[in-house]
């Protein structure tokens, strides 16, 4: 082996433990003392963000993702708006969140979705005892209980709230809603006897 096949190989196994490495300490930890959320990039290393947490409450949940104490709920550093950390727990199967007001995808608020009888159908779509689901939005299906997902979605898309209204007029009544985005997928597909779905949008 040439020494210079031999340094490349060299360079590429060290990047590979530091990100390794870099991984392994990131995420929700206490530092010096006070429990924070770290991250770490090439550019400047690792970031610190104080979360001003009860330390005594405080609690990283099995999607490490989140977190909780008795006074709010977190994702991914960041205080879920409007969460209540006592009641705040995931849900089996998937990426959604609940308390005892509102049920969440990732940070943002599922609208209108009711806590008690959510569940997941298969990613993005989702119902409870009045609807159906695609990530956030409620969806227009006139026949409820015959709703089939046909294939399953991937990713998230994250819009402003304003922004997707402009584009989905039938979404207005989301001005007066209480959420600044929404999350959504277009990957995913479904279908009653009489209806077609292609994400959130009825064909």
């Amino acid at each position: 082996m040439s020494l210079g096949v031999y340094c490349s190989r060299l360079v590429l196994c060290l990047f590979c433990v530091v990100l390794i490495c870099s991984g392994c300490n990131t995420g929700y930890r206490k530092v010096d003392g006070k429990w924070s959320y770290v991250t770490w990039d090439e550019g400047h290393g690792y970031r610190t963000n104080p979360l001003g947490a009860d330390e005594e409450t405080f609690k990283v949940l099995n999607n490490r993702e989140y977190a909780k104490d008795k006074n709010n709920a977190y994702y991914e550093g960041r205080i879920i708006a409007g969460a209540d950390g006592g009641t705040f727990d995931l849900l089996k199967g998937g990426p959604y969140a609940k308390d005892k007001n509102h049920v969440y995808l990732l940070d943002t608020i599922v609208i209108n979705a009711d806590p008690n009888s959510f569940t997941r159908i298969e990613y993005p779509y989702a119902k409870d005892k009045k609807g159906i689901y695609c990530g956030t939005l409620p969806m227009n299906v006139d026949n409820i209980e015959e709703f089939e997902v046909i294939q399953s979605g991937h990713g998230y898309i994250s819009e402003d709230k304003d922004f997707f209204i402009k584009a989905n007029q039938e979404y207005s009544y989301l001005k007066d809603f209480p959420v600044d985005g929404v999350i959504y997928s277009f990957g995913g597909k479904a279908k009653t006897r009489t209806e077609y779905f292609e994400g959130y949008k009825k064909k």
